[in-house]
């Protein structure tokens, strides 16, 4: 469906560059945004924090008369996220370096999972603006995201492992070797993340002023929301995975890829982007071959 309104908008935009007004001007802007821009999520039984972002960009637009534009633009985007627990936990079955099937309990303190993420945007707009030379404009449209980096970053405070063993009826507790006993001050370091391709709509309105004849500063407030998940848990990975040739050093999976055994169900769900703020553009305008004709006639 989102694909479709795409195709749609694309077409659109094209069929009006084709055949509008010949008395309308060409604009090229450059642009910046922020405050917030982060990855939205449901997260089950944490805290979910957005982060602040950024945004710069430039686009093109072509005037379908003294009112109505419609553009197409490139942009970066950075985006950052912070899921954190005061307290983790989680159980699954597994096999020591003997091959002994045991069961890997841990207890996480203070758990936080940072996400990065970097995307190159396409947007595709219309606008209405007044004609004053300080007066109100308002802009809508879709924009396609494409991930060009994504990272995320496991910290936690403490965390206590222990083994155990049915078999004997028996809980280990130790030794650190095994995977068992406390550790300290845990920094995973930065890991790849996937991520898809991202569809968002966007809405802006504000503050239009020409500075020149042929150039304009736009002040606005923006808000973008991504109509698509880009991140879907289908795996049954464990968030800390038990080595086990090498119980010593753990391996820690990010939230969007892991499962709770205990709870049996995924922590994050719905991984959307999210982005608001303000918008700062600065805009300059020339008249096409056709314009410049009518205008020496004239």
């Amino acid at each position: 469906m989102c694909n479709f309104s795409c195709k749609t908008f694309i077409v659109f935009c094209l069929c009006c560059i084709q055949f509008g007004y010949g008395q309308d001007k060409n604009e090229l802007s450059i642009y910046g945004m922020g405050i917030f821009s982060y990855l939205d999520y449901k997260l089950n039984k944490g805290s979910h924090t957005g982060e602040t972002g950024g945004q710069v960009g430039v686009s093109y637009s072509y005037g379908l008369n003294g009112h109505w534009s419609i553009g197409i633009g490139g942009e970066f985007q950075s985006y950052r996220s912070q899921a954190s627990y005061y307290s983790l936990q989680d159980s699954y079955e597994t096999v020591d370096m003997e091959g002994d099937p045991f069961i890997f309990q841990y207890q996480a303190e203070n758990y936080i999972e940072n996400q990065y993420a970097s995307f190159i945007n396409i947007p595709l707009t219309i606008r209405y603006q007044t004609r004053a030379v300080t007066g109100f404009y308002a802009m809508g449209g879709v924009k396609a995201g494409f991930p060009i980096n994504a990272q995320y970053q496991v910290q936690m405070q403490s965390l206590r492992t222990s083994g155990y063993y049915p078999r004997w009826d028996a809980e280990l507790e130790g030794p650190m070797f095994m995977g068992f006993g406390q550790r300290n001050r845990i920094d995973s370091g930065k890991k790849d993340l996937d991520l898809e391709t991202s569809f968002s709509l966007l809405l802006e309105a504000g503050i239009k002023q020409v500075v020149r004849g042929n150039s304009k500063v736009f002040v606005g407030f923006f808000l973008e929301y991504g109509l698509n998940e880009i991140h879907k848990t289908t795996t049954n990975e464990n968030l800390i995975v038990y080595n086990t040739p090498q119980p010593e050093v753990f391996e820690y999976n990010s939230i969007f890829t892991s499962t709770n055994k205990e709870m049996g169900s995924s922590y994050a769900d719905n991984v959307r982007m999210l982005a608001y703020g303000v918008k700062l553009r600065y805009s300059f305008s020339w008249k096409s071959k056709k314009q410049r004709t009518n205008t020496n006639e004239k």
